[in-house]
């Protein structure tokens, strides 16, 4: 919304309420249980088109005039069953069509998603489809919120991971937990069929309390605490990546059923955070590497790259894959076991306009050098770090606005202009770490009451005592008042897992909504 368009409006002009879940789980036939399939998702499929976890969402799509609570209920409740049994059909036709491979939760019907959402381990609000998000937010705020808080749309995140099965079926994501160690979110990639990249004890702790199992956990840090590798295992994680000899030495004391990944370095100089400089073996390097992994009877097991995160270039994927075809090659004429697992790690692009090209171009060069250097008939199971692409734009932060200070500032001509700095209740030690490490710029958006205010140039900054706590300077905005709320859209993505409590101010609180 630009500040042009920005229009006056009232609470009033929405006229429905949303309700948190009721806690009463729906009964659902053993009919039902039975048909909650889980398959393969085919090129040639349509059940993704047509059928997905977020058709409970579309069943709110009609427009919302003057009913109450209960007819809203009742005539929801009433599309729900009228969708079942074509979404029973859906599944029983597709499981028909599956084959050996990874695997992807398919609802029988729509109470199954409701019954999702109520047992998530937090409060779930559902809203009627396309509900205006200022309007929500203004609920949250006039039911007495003070500070800072989320808006967090888990169907975004499922609608993302549908998206991304859709446009690489042969590739089964493993959720990064580091970008985004929300338990809501991690339940809910879980009950769709993702499994998750961990990189310490700490998140594997996590996805293993929110019922995941080992064996849908990869340890995706080349370099582990030797005490947290011990807990891994405990847990049954075996899946472990790799780029050094020592590293090697630490898998050799847990025994033969770990299976190593050797990671090795990418092009990833177009990449928003750069991690070849980190992690990753040099091609130079493999041999020597596989050799010794071979003495110490480590079994490698795959080939694991990543080109960063937000990756702005294809063919960062391409030569990552074609460099990982030759690590294949070597293992094999090295007379090492076939290898069985490439991972291309993540870097996808979080949201519109994040990157300049889209989730939807890269996919389409790693499908066509997947078919390529790694066809389906090696049977080479294939995987991927998503976080960001997940989880970007389903966060909107609302930030209300602390303190204010007017300024006047001249130029070399001596002319002088009228300034403001706002002071909002979240900055760079809290959700706005990026501003710092990646030079982030971070937008701010004003609610529609503001539009008929002045625009000022204004510097926004964080609650701190540490003056690099600003999170934009000298940008055009409406006037604002001390009291009133602003708000930042695709704030999922390393925001609130980077927040620190600096001086003794807390990480946002989050709300949750469905439905939008």
């Amino acid at each position: 919304m630009t500040l042009e368009s920005q229009q006056c409006y009232s609470h009033s002009s929405v006229s429905c309420q949303f309700e948190a879940l009721p806690s009463a789980v729906s009964e659902v036939d053993e009919d039902c249980k039975v048909q909650n399939q889980v398959s393969q998702v085919r090129d040639d499929s349509h059940w993704f088109e047509n059928y997905s976890c977020s058709v409970l969402s579309r069943t709110f799509s009609e427009s919302v005039n003057s009913e109450d609570t209960l007819s809203i209920e009742l005539r929801q409740d009433k599309q729900r069953e009228n969708l079942s049994a074509d979404l029973e059909r859906s599944v029983v036709e597709e499981s028909h069509k599956s084959s050996s491979g990874y695997s992807v939760v398919k609802p029988s019907c729509c109470k199954m998603v409701e019954s999702l959402l109520k047992n998530l381990p937090s409060k779930v609000y559902r809203v009627p489809s396309g509900t205006d998000l200022e309007w929500i937010a203004s609920k949250f705020i006039h039911r007495g919120e003070e500070q800072a808080f989320y808006v967090i749309d888990i169907g975004a995140v499922e609608k993302k991971y549908l998206e991304f099965v859709r446009q690489l079926p042969r590739v089964h994501p493993y959720f990064a937990v580091k970008c985004n160690p929300d338990p809501v979110i991690v339940r809910l990639l879980a009950a769709l069929g993702c499994n998750f990249d961990c990189a310490s004890k700490s998140e594997i702790k996590l996805v293993s309390a929110s019922g995941v199992s080992g064996d849908r956990v990869i340890y995706a840090n080349p370099c582990k605490p030797q005490h947290h590798l011990s807990y891994a295992v405990e847990k049954g994680v075996t899946l472990v990546t790799f780029d050094n000899r020592d590293e090697l030495y630490k898998l050799r004391q847990l025994g033969s059923h770990v299976r190593a990944i050797l990671r090795i370095a990418t092009e990833d100089e177009d990449s928003l955070c750069p991690l070849s400089s980190k992690f990753g073996a040099f091609m130079e390097e493999v041999p020597s590497l596989l050799s010794i992994a071979q003495t110490l009877n480590v079994r490698v097991v795959g080939v694991a790259f990543h080109v960063g995160s937000g990756c702005r270039c294809v063919k960062s994927y391409i030569s990552s894959i074609e460099n990982a075809r030759r690590v294949f090659d070597i293992a094999e004429s090295m007379g090492l076991p076939p290898m069985t697992i490439l991972d291309i790690g993540g870097g996808f692009p979080g949201f519109d306009g994040e990157s300049s090209i889209t989730f939807e171009e890269i996919a389409k060069g790693i499908r066509g050098h997947l078919d390529k250097l790694f066809p389906e008939e090696q049977q080479v199971e294939i995987i991927a770090e998503p976080g960001r692409y997940f989880v970007g734009s389903s966060h909107t932060l609302m930030t209300r606005v602390n303190g204010r200070r007017h300024r006047l500032r001249g130029d070399e001509a001596g002319s002088r202009e009228d300034c403001v700095d706002y002071y909002i209740d979240d900055g760079v030690y809290g959700s706005f770490r990026d501003v710092l490490t990646l030079g982030i710029t971070f937008y701010p958006n004003c609610f529609p009451h503001c539009s008929n205010r002045r625009i000022l140039k204004s510097t926004i900054f964080g609650p701190t005592c540490d003056s690099i706590d600003c999170i934009i300077r000298d940008y055009p905005l409406r006037e604002l008042d001390v009291g009133d709320w602003i708000y930042f859209k695709d704030m999922g993505a390393y925001t609130i897992s980077l927040a620190s409590s600096f001086n003794g101010f807390h990480k946002p609180s989050c709300k949750y909504i469905y439905g939008m």
